[in-house]
């Protein structure tokens, strides 16, 4: 289900006459497809009426792609450590993230690697962890898609179990979307690209679309579209989706033609995915950095851009859910886009190397940011993420000052407490001046004379969210925004 958005009760008003709804869907459609990104622009607004999102549907919005069956590396090596911030599963579970990106070995096809489904089980029995997982079963010889194999596992997901501590889990409770197979394409390797690779795309997805909507237990699971690097084959070479999916995909990388703002390459892969996946709501199933140094890029930038990140996409319209890749570096020294560094410690257990993990500074830049506004928990009796409900109030918000660069998101709590994220939409990177820090946007925030600023949250230097209390009786606020967010709390005196 799609979020609510504040032009909703407008659009949906029986009071709006049909020539007016159809002008106004005709703009707005206009703009999304316009803009390079859909957040809210601030400029020079006075006393706006600001419709709020529910702090927890932006806690919601966030997932992550994990690797819990990549053997020798340090998923496997530090899972059951029992220094917490060695351990795979806390480091999870300290992020905040609720949503997983992995796949979910089959027990007798996949032998080897079926150590990792009580592991995934107890992230799903301890910490409410829900997985989406890739369907993509190719031969071992020539890496083409085996559509014979859909059945099997379809079968695992709708009826397998898991023993875990003498426990059994339905491999069905883990599951909360499948997708299609990941980067089929293969664009940077086109040498080794299936011959008839987009006919085997299609028939594979519409096969894997029409067994699930056959089986009454995995039938009202999302359908995701299989993931390509070079969406633009959505427009020259695969067509319409439509019909074999229930969400798009994308993986819109920032890193071409240079490292980009988190939304930089987004406007380009919408334009050409809708060619696959038209009006339909969308899961962005990967997209991040490359840490230590990878383009140019230093990890301190990399965090304020993800410190944005998961609130551009929210405000995206179509976007359900943004999963960040990864939460480790698999290997050391190789493909670094984890948000937990790892190393090899010299030591070894059994001849296998073992890892020493550190977070990066992007790691604490979104958890701290996610744990701020998180309202969910975990009942792990019931096995269900109990949310309050939050009564949305519009505040009128003046703001003086700003640039057209700086965006905002208005979340509230159930408490009633507001948040106001504010952040400048700017490169804090480029080829030509590498890493560097834009001004600072100087505003004027006044809220309305029943309302007061409570605590403002900035990141220091390490990118852990630090909080300043403001006075208690103010509803005025001089506030200087930087390239990173910064989050400020107010209330209803």
């Amino acid at each position: 289900m799609q979020r609510n958005h504040p032009l909703r009760s407008f659009l949906l008003s029986p009071t709006v006459t049909r020539s007016l709804l159809l002008a106004f869907l005709a703009g707005f459609v206009a703009l999304v497809i316009g803009l390079r990104s859909t957040s809210q622009p601030i400029g020079n607004a006075t006393g706006n009426a600001i419709t709020p999102f529910a702090s927890d549907a932006l806690v919601d919005s966030a997932g992550i792609v994990i690797h819990l069956s990549y053997a020798n590396s340090p998923y496997t090596q530090n899972w059951d450590e029992e220094d917490r911030s060695q351990n795979v599963s806390q480091l999870l579970a300290d992020l905040g993230i609720r949503h997983v990106r992995d796949s979910i070995p089959h027990p007798t096809l996949q032998q080897a690697r079926a150590y990792a489904r009580p592991r995934l089980a107890r992230l799903y029995r301890d910490y409410g962890v829900r997985f989406i997982a890739p369907l993509d079963r190719r031969e071992r010889e020539n890496d083409t898609l085996t559509p014979d194999q859909i059945d099997p596992h379809l079968e695992d997901y709708a009826t397998g179990r898991i023993d875990l501590d003498g426990e059994s889990i339905e491999v069905r409770d883990l599951l909360e979307a499948i997708e299609g197979p990941n980067e089929y394409d293969k664009h940077h390797s086109p040498e080794k690209r299936d011959t008839n690779w987009v006919q085997n795309l299609q028939n594979y997805q519409s096969r894997l679309y029409s067994q699930i909507k056959a089986n009454p237990r995995l039938a009202n699971l999302p359908v995701v579209m299989p993931s390509l690097i070079h969406t633009k084959y959505c427009t020259s070479d695969l067509g319409s989706f439509e019909d074999k999916i229930d969400y798009g995909n994308l993986h819109p990388y920032p890193n071409y033609p240079y490292v980009q703002i988190p939304t930089g390459t987004f406007g380009w892969h919408l334009k050409h995915g809708r060619d696959c996946f038209g009006d339909k709501p969308i899961y962005i199933t990967e997209t991040g950095y490359m840490t230590g140094g990878g383009g140019g890029i230093s990890d301190v930038t990399i965090a304020k851009y993800l410190s944005r990140l998961l609130p551009e996409f929210f405000l995206q319209p179509q976007v359900k859910r943004t999963y960040l890749y990864s939460l480790i570096d698999t290997f050391p020294g190789r493909r670094p886009w984890g948000l937990v560094q790892s190393e090899h410690n010299g030591q070894k257990n059994d001849g296998v190397k073992q890892f020493t993990l550190t977070p990066k500074p992007a790691y604490y830049a979104v958890k701290d940011l996610l744990n701020l506004l998180n309202e969910g928990s975990w009942d792990k009796a019931r096995r269900q993420w109990n949310t309050p409900r939050v009564n949305l109030r519009s505040v009128n918000l003046n703001i003086e000052g700003a640039n057209d660069t700086t965006r905002h998101l208005l979340l509230q709590k159930s408490t009633g407490e507001y948040f106001l994220l504010v952040w400048q939409q700017v490169e804090s990177f480029n080829p030509e001046n590498g890493n560097f820090e834009p001004p600072a946007d100087d505003l004027m925030l006044s809220l309305p004379n029943n309302y007061q600023f409570q605590t403002l949250y900035q990141y220091d230097e390490s990118f852990r969210l630090r909080d300043t209390s403001l006075a208690q009786t103010s509803n005025q606020l001089k506030l200087q925004v930087p390239d990173s967010l910064v989050v400020v709390q107010f209330k209803a005196r």
